[in-house]
């Protein structure tokens, strides 16, 4: 299994969806390799499969407008606009086992930007639940879904908030969160200085951090600071400090 999946890509079943730097969406066959469709747009942001026939796509827009969401049927080339409150989203991602869809983007409300997060079903599209309304403005936050359905957003300066219905628990990171992916058990994030951190799910508490340095070597270092491991050739890269408590 590869962790941490590039957010321009997103395959389902023998389909794989690309978005490129130049606006342009294509979809391929996994098998063969076959260019299947392409569709290009210069407000295009992200898109993500709604069945085998049909996307979801985004487009950029700007504080004071709404509706940047459609659906495309690629088979038939039909779109069609689905209702929303956003100017710019900024993730979207399915629970493949519900059929439920999260989309996190930015809205404007009597003239303050909020960062929302809504619940779809596949099977009732047009109808929206808000789960988070967040008074900020953050155009790095993603979400992230665990395998037993638990939604993630990652926030700048706050880490984690999990997501139980319309309650949130915060992860209280060390570092912003660049990508999270899960291992087991276990929660992997991706921090801001490319360390990866191991985080038991169950109580929300880092276990230990890897660090990868520029001649490929590593270190392990326990969370509780009590024991760490390194690879041949990785000591020249870090010290070691010890505390004596008196």
């Amino acid at each position: 299994e590869t962790l941490f999946m590039p957010s321009d890509m997103e395959v389902l079943n023998d389909l794989v969806l690309s978005i490129t730097d130049l606006a342009k969406l294509e979809i391929f066959n996994m098998t063969m390799g076959d260019e299947l469709y392409s569709w290009s747009n210069p407000s295009l942001n992200n898109g993500i499969f709604i069945d085998d026939d049909s996307l979801l796509i985004s487009k950029t827009s700007s504080p004071g407008n709404s509706g940047v969401l459609d659906i495309i049927n690629w088979k038939t080339g039909e779109i069609t606009p689905l209702n929303d409150e956003y100017f710019y989203v900024l993730d979207m991602e399915i629970y493949r086992p519900t059929g439920k869809l999260y989309i996190l983007g930015l809205k404007e409300n009597h003239g303050e930007i909020q960062l929302s997060v809504t619940e779809r079903s596949l099977d009732n599209i047009n109808n929206a639940r808000t789960l988070v309304e967040l008074d900020r403005e953050d155009y790095n936050s993603q979400i992230y879904i665990s395998p037993n359905g638990k939604v993630f957003i990652s926030l700048d300066n706050i880490g984690l908030l999990e997501i139980n219905g319309r309650r949130t628990i915060t992860w209280n990171t060390p570092r912003d969160v660049n990508a999270m992916d899960f291992w087991g058990s276990q929660a992997v994030l991706l921090y801001d200085d490319n360390s990866i951190a191991f985080w038991d799910r169950s109580d929300r508490t880092e276990l230990m951090r890897l660090t990868l340095f520029q001649d490929l070597s590593w270190l392990v270092v326990k969370s509780d600071n009590k024991a760490y491991f390194y690879s041949p050739g990785a000591r020249d890269n870090f010290s070691v400090y010890r505390v004596i408590q008196r």
